[in-house]
């Protein structure tokens, strides 16, 4: 079998944590003809023990970013043309409620290791903190950019800002703790 996704200029990739699956999706390429775009081959999910394929997600072409829920049950799907994250049922095969972003591409995607919420970034410097059980509204906080990573107590959120400096942020309420 040759590769996943031949001839794309982008692939993303993410292992789900229970290690059954892999997803993987490629991003727009060059066309050979007048250097316009072409769309890629969408988001697709293996079987990680097998390598072999389960599922094309549909209506995901050109993704930016992939991410797991810790339970392993929800992909979590950034992508150029649909703007903001749609959740992929990995058991039911089926879309969730999509997590929107004002029209922003999300090019920065995590979960909390307890599945509870899901933080998305943009370029523009913008975070979203989503409530994955859909009992908050989403929370938005400008500012930062889209580099960011959870701390083990998945109380704190470590991110990039414009001008190359850290700043640590509360997951539970998004304010600024303090600089790096």
């Amino acid at each position: 079998a040759g590769p996943a996704h031949p001839g794309h200029w982008r692939t993303e990739v993410a292992v789900s944590a229970n290690g059954r699956y892999i997803a993987s999706g490629a991003g727009l390429r060059p066309s050979a003809a007048m250097g316009k775009p072409t769309r890629g081959n969408g988001v697709m999910l293996w079987d990680a023990a097998t390598l072999r394929p389960l599922t094309r997600v549909h209506r995901t072409d050109d993704p930016t970013r992939l991410e797991f829920t810790p339970n392993s049950d929800t992909l979590a799907i950034a992508s150029n043309l649909t703007a903001g994250v749609r959740l992929w049922s990995v058991s039911g095969g089926v879309w969730k409620a999509p997590l929107r972003t004002g029209g922003r591409t999300v090019y920065g995607l995590t979960v909390t290791p307890d599945g509870r919420r899901l933080l998305a970034g943009d370029r523009k410097g913008t975070l979203w903190t989503f409530d994955l059980a859909g009992t908050q509204t989403p929370r938005r906080t400008d500012g930062n950019k889209a580099i960011f990573s959870l701390d083990s107590s998945n109380a704190l959120v470590a991110v990039g800002r414009a001008e190359g400096q850290l700043a640590l942020h509360r997951i539970s309420d998004g304010q600024k703790v303090r600089d790096l």
